[in-house]
């Protein structure tokens, strides 16, 4: 007697082989089960039609089959009928997976399986980010609207990256402890960074998953410049919210720190074009904002000096920032990610661009950062002391220096 599988994947035809009526993909997944997979898959599967909770080892023992060895399409011959095309053959009245198609069939069925299985932790994921859409994880269908279709492919991908990386990101599997943690936290977050990407495109702009969250190696150089714009078009988003704007600059700090280890020409070209200029003006507005905040506690508690000197690295950190957004990147020295330039290089850059060619900032302002950094010499160094007339002026100045930055980024 015939198994009643618990998995019910759609009908996509009905044909006939021999005195065999074949359900397609149901019967060919169910032959495969009963007749071709390995005891242990076997045995994971029926624990799932039992409704057995699953360990670890069953979610990684599965993940890893169905990555082990991905199918290359068939030749098929131009006659080639709906059986051959399917994978399957009548052999002694008996229906046989055609050994040409053995591993198609497989991952077709695994990968259904996995899918049916995560299924109840994906879906509420989907609905959470795209609530008006559904989305099929188990076949790449055609949709008739192009942009739905890409949106489609890009969420499926990242749900391929997420399984995929928890087979070899031993860190991950430690910080995270259980699978499903795992694979819960880890797809919120593609699938989040996914929806920011869906609703600030640019009119005529496609979607494509861009691996923010993978290894670096897997980011392509070519995409470099369209992926930097993407992200900061993202990052600059009013629905970010915070906790999603930590988790892609801690992604792209990491890619940072990864970038400066590898010395081939695509990495040089991926860091240049997308890592440098994205990371840099990520973290000198972040550090900016902080030196700010930093003077404020400063000259609360009267302590003038160190707040002239916070003062006035938020205002240069701000104009490096400013100036990074213009495409104005220097590279970075040594295993710190620390630019190559002066601080007299910084001031001159951005007079000579944003106060002389562009007229963004006023000469005065200029002069508040120039006059910030003889303070600065004078709090550091000098044996005089701030007073706290000069430190207020000074934060002020700051204040509104950071505040033009932060406006001229966020149009830009």
């Amino acid at each position: 007697m015939k198994q009643q599988r618990y998995f019910l994947p759609v009908s996509l035809i009905k044909f006939q082989i021999g005195n065999l009526t074949i359900d397609y993909p149901g019967d060919l997944y169910s032959l495969y089960l009963d007749s071709y997979a390995p005891k242990y898959i076997r045995q994971i599967i029926a624990k799932w039609e039992r409704g057995k909770e699953f360990t670890d080892r069953d979610y990684y023992q599965l993940i890893k089959k169905v990555f082990a060895n991905p199918y290359k399409g068939r030749s098929l011959p131009e006659a080639a009928d709906l059986a051959m095309i399917c994978g399957v053959e009548c052999r002694d009245n008996q229906l046989c997976i055609r050994d040409d198609a053995r591993q198609e069939v497989e991952t077709k069925t695994l990968r259904f399986c996995l899918e049916e299985i995560l299924s109840p932790y994906t879906r509420p994921i989907l609905e959470q980010y795209f609530p008006q859409e559904e989305f099929n994880l188990g076949y790449w269908q055609e949709q008739i609207n192009a942009g739905r279709l890409e949106l489609d492919q890009t969420v499926k991908i990242a749900y391929i990256f997420t399984l995929y990386n928890y087979l070899w990101d031993q860190e991950a599997q430690e910080r995270y402890g259980y699978f499903l943690d795992y694979y819960q936290t880890e797809l919120a977050k593609r699938v989040s960074f996914i929806k920011q990407m869906w609703e600030n495109r640019q009119p005529g702009e496609g979607l494509e998953y861009i691996p923010i969250f993978e290894d670096f190696s897997n980011l392509n150089p070519e995409k470099g410049a369209f992926m930097a714009q993407v992200i900061s078009r993202i990052l600059k988003s009013q629905n970010l919210q915070p906790g999603e704007k930590k988790i892609i600059e801690e992604a792209l700090i990491r890619h940072a720190k990864a970038a400066l280890n590898c010395q081939d020409e695509e990495a040089n070209q991926i860091k240049n074009s997308l890592i440098t200029p994205v990371v840099s003006e990520i973290v000198s507005l972040n550090k900016s904002q902080e030196f700010l905040r930093a003077a404020q506690v400063c000259m609360e508690h009267k302590l003038f000096n160190s707040a002239l000197n916070r003062c006035y690295y938020a205002m240069l950190r701000a104009a490096r920032a400013v100036l990074v957004s213009f495409g104005y990147c220097k590279p970075w020295r040594g295993l710190n990610l620390r630019p190559v330039e002066t601080h007299e290089e910084v001031l001159l850059t951005f007079q000579k661009v944003l106060v002389e060619e562009k007229g963004l900032f006023e000469p005065e302002q200029l002069n508040f950062l120039r006059k910030a950094l003889q303070k600065r010499l004078v709090a550091d160094y000098a044996d005089l002391e701030i007073k706290a007339r000069e430190a207020s002026q000074i934060l002020k100045q700051a204040q509104a220096f950071v505040s033009r930055v932060e406006e001229i980024i966020s149009t830009n």
